[in-house]
Protein backbone atom coordinates (compact mmCIF):
# COMPACT_ATOMS: atom_id res chain seq x y z
CA UNK A 1 0.00 0.00 0.00
CA UNK A 2 1.43 3.39 -1.20
CA UNK A 3 1.86 5.60 2.05
CA UNK A 4 0.54 8.84 0.14
CA UNK A 5 -2.72 7.62 -1.00
CA UNK A 6 -4.34 10.43 -3.10
CA UNK A 7 -1.88 13.10 -2.20
CA UNK A 8 -2.88 13.05 1.81
CA UNK A 9 0.33 12.49 4.39
CA UNK A 10 0.60 9.46 6.12
CA UNK A 11 1.69 9.55 10.08
CA UNK A 12 2.64 6.22 11.99
CA UNK A 13 1.44 5.26 15.16
CA UNK A 14 4.54 7.13 17.34
CA UNK A 15 3.91 10.50 15.32
CA UNK A 16 0.14 10.64 16.03
CA UNK A 17 0.82 9.56 19.18
CA UNK A 18 3.27 12.51 19.86
CA UNK A 19 1.13 14.97 18.32
CA UNK A 20 -2.14 14.41 20.11
CA UNK A 21 -0.76 12.88 23.49
CA UNK A 22 -2.66 9.54 23.30
CA UNK A 23 -0.53 6.56 23.71
CA UNK A 24 -0.27 3.89 21.20
CA UNK A 25 -2.00 1.49 22.92
CA UNK A 26 -5.04 4.35 23.92
CA UNK A 27 -5.03 5.25 20.58
CA UNK A 28 -5.60 1.02 19.35
CA UNK A 29 -7.74 0.41 22.10
CA UNK A 30 -9.96 3.63 21.00
CA UNK A 31 -9.81 2.52 17.17
CA UNK A 32 -10.60 -1.43 18.50
CA UNK A 33 -13.60 -0.48 20.53
CA UNK A 34 -14.90 2.99 19.45
CA UNK A 35 -13.90 2.80 15.59
CA UNK A 36 -12.62 6.66 16.00
CA UNK A 37 -10.57 6.05 13.21
CA UNK A 38 -9.60 3.72 10.94
CA UNK A 39 -6.20 4.27 9.50
CA UNK A 40 -4.41 2.43 6.46
CA UNK A 41 -1.79 -0.17 6.69
CA UNK A 42 1.94 -0.11 5.12
CA UNK A 43 3.03 -3.54 3.31
CA UNK A 44 4.07 -4.24 6.62
CA UNK A 45 1.09 -3.71 8.54
CA UNK A 46 2.08 -0.59 10.44
CA UNK A 47 -0.71 1.96 11.07
CA UNK A 48 -0.64 5.01 8.66
CA UNK A 49 -3.48 7.44 10.13
CA UNK A 50 -3.88 10.57 7.68
CA UNK A 51 -3.75 14.23 8.50
CA UNK A 52 -7.96 14.30 8.80
CA UNK A 53 -7.03 11.44 11.60
CA UNK A 54 -4.50 12.92 13.78
CA UNK A 55 -7.03 16.18 13.75
CA UNK A 56 -10.01 13.89 14.90
CA UNK A 57 -7.84 12.31 17.62
CA UNK A 58 -6.63 15.75 19.03
CA UNK A 59 -9.95 16.84 19.23
CA UNK A 60 -11.39 13.53 20.99
CA UNK A 61 -7.64 13.85 23.18
CA UNK A 62 -9.14 17.26 24.39
CA UNK A 63 -13.24 16.77 24.92
CA UNK A 64 -12.21 13.52 27.08
CA UNK A 65 -9.69 15.61 28.87
CA UNK A 66 -12.41 18.16 29.52
CA UNK A 67 -14.61 15.33 31.16
CA UNK A 68 -16.67 14.03 28.24
CA UNK A 69 -16.56 10.24 28.33
CA UNK A 70 -15.46 8.59 24.88
CA UNK A 71 -18.17 6.24 24.68
CA UNK A 72 -20.24 9.44 24.23
CA UNK A 73 -18.37 11.94 22.01
CA UNK A 74 -16.93 8.68 19.62
CA UNK A 75 -19.31 8.99 16.71
CA UNK A 76 -19.15 12.40 16.64
CA UNK A 77 -18.99 14.38 13.58
CA UNK A 78 -15.65 16.79 13.10
CA UNK A 79 -17.83 19.69 13.20
CA UNK A 80 -19.41 18.88 16.17
CA UNK A 81 -16.18 18.21 18.04
CA UNK A 82 -14.20 21.22 16.75
CA UNK A 83 -17.65 23.02 18.11
CA UNK A 84 -17.36 21.09 21.70
CA UNK A 85 -13.80 22.47 21.45
CA UNK A 86 -14.20 25.85 20.77
CA UNK A 87 -17.05 25.78 23.41
CA UNK A 88 -14.77 24.31 26.37
CA UNK A 89 -12.45 26.88 25.24
CA UNK A 90 -14.77 29.95 25.70
CA UNK A 91 -15.21 28.67 29.16
CA UNK A 92 -11.79 28.38 29.96
CA UNK A 93 -11.22 32.44 28.62
CA UNK A 94 -14.77 33.39 30.48
CA UNK A 95 -15.25 30.48 33.22
CA UNK A 96 -19.06 30.98 34.40
CA UNK A 97 -18.58 31.95 38.07
CA UNK A 98 -21.43 30.05 40.54
CA UNK A 99 -24.00 32.64 41.56
CA UNK A 100 -24.14 33.25 44.99
CA UNK A 101 -26.54 31.26 47.03
CA UNK A 102 -29.16 33.02 47.23
CA UNK A 103 -29.54 34.02 43.80
CA UNK A 104 -29.27 30.58 42.74
CA UNK A 105 -32.52 28.28 42.97
CA UNK A 106 -32.67 25.24 44.43
CA UNK A 107 -35.77 24.22 42.28
CA UNK A 108 -33.86 25.73 39.05
CA UNK A 109 -31.01 23.74 39.21
CA UNK A 110 -33.25 20.50 39.74
CA UNK A 111 -35.29 21.44 37.22
CA UNK A 112 -32.40 21.94 35.15
CA UNK A 113 -30.82 18.59 36.25
CA UNK A 114 -34.22 16.78 35.02
CA UNK A 115 -34.26 18.28 31.64
CA UNK A 116 -30.71 17.32 31.52
CA UNK A 117 -31.93 13.67 32.52
CA UNK A 118 -35.14 14.26 30.34
CA UNK A 119 -33.12 15.03 26.86
CA UNK A 120 -30.61 12.09 27.90
CA UNK A 121 -27.66 14.73 27.92
CA UNK A 122 -25.02 13.49 30.57
CA UNK A 123 -22.60 15.95 29.57
CA UNK A 124 -25.50 19.24 30.54
CA UNK A 125 -26.39 16.89 33.41
CA UNK A 126 -22.92 16.85 34.36
CA UNK A 127 -22.71 20.62 34.23
CA UNK A 128 -25.30 21.55 36.03
CA UNK A 129 -24.73 18.71 38.89
CA UNK A 130 -21.45 20.66 39.23
CA UNK A 131 -22.58 23.87 38.97
CA UNK A 132 -25.16 23.17 41.83
CA UNK A 133 -22.80 21.60 43.78
CA UNK A 134 -20.73 24.90 43.92
CA UNK A 135 -23.81 27.18 44.77
CA UNK A 136 -25.15 24.99 47.21
CA UNK A 137 -24.26 22.77 50.61
CA UNK A 138 -23.49 19.56 50.10
CA UNK A 139 -26.70 18.20 52.64
CA UNK A 140 -29.17 20.30 50.33
CA UNK A 141 -27.26 19.12 47.16
CA UNK A 142 -28.08 15.85 48.28
CA UNK A 143 -31.75 16.27 50.14
CA UNK A 144 -32.96 18.63 47.97
CA UNK A 145 -31.37 18.05 44.69
CA UNK A 146 -30.20 14.82 44.11
CA UNK A 147 -32.39 12.66 46.01
CA UNK A 148 -35.48 14.45 44.39
CA UNK A 149 -33.61 13.91 41.16
CA UNK A 150 -33.26 9.87 41.78
CA UNK A 151 -36.44 9.50 43.04
CA UNK A 152 -38.36 11.69 40.26
CA UNK A 153 -36.34 8.92 37.45
CA UNK A 154 -37.34 6.04 39.70
CA UNK A 155 -34.12 4.96 41.14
Amino acid sequence: MNSEREGVARHPIRVVSRRTGLSPALLRAWEKRYRVVTPSRSEGGQRLYSDEDVHRLALLQWVVEEGRNISQVSSLSLERLEALVEEDKQERIAPAIPEPLDTVSVLGILEGARRAVGEMDPTELERVLKRGSMAVSVPTLTDDILIPLLEGIGL
